[in-house]
């Protein structure tokens, strides 16, 4: 997906803060500008904190035929 090596870091939901009941991916634990981060993910809720962030995309469960990324 990014051949190139662009991506630096990822994030998954161990490294989520339950916030209010529900998983969500703080970017400013990551401890760099948020003007450096984005975040890519098929749940609003993941990037509330940091909505201005976020490149929101379709779920992808089981569609093998899946081209969202």
């Amino acid at each position: 997906m990014d051949p190139a090596g662009t991506i630096s870091q990822r994030l998954f939901r161990d490294a989520c803060t339950n916030f209010n009941g529900a998983f969500v991916k703080d970017m400013r634990a990551m401890g760099r500008s948020l003007n450096e981060i984005i975040i890519v993910d098929n749940s609003p809720i993941c990037y509330c904190l940091q909505p201005e962030n976020a490149v929101p995309i379709k779920s992808w469960f089981d569609d093998q035929s899946d081209t969202e990324l």
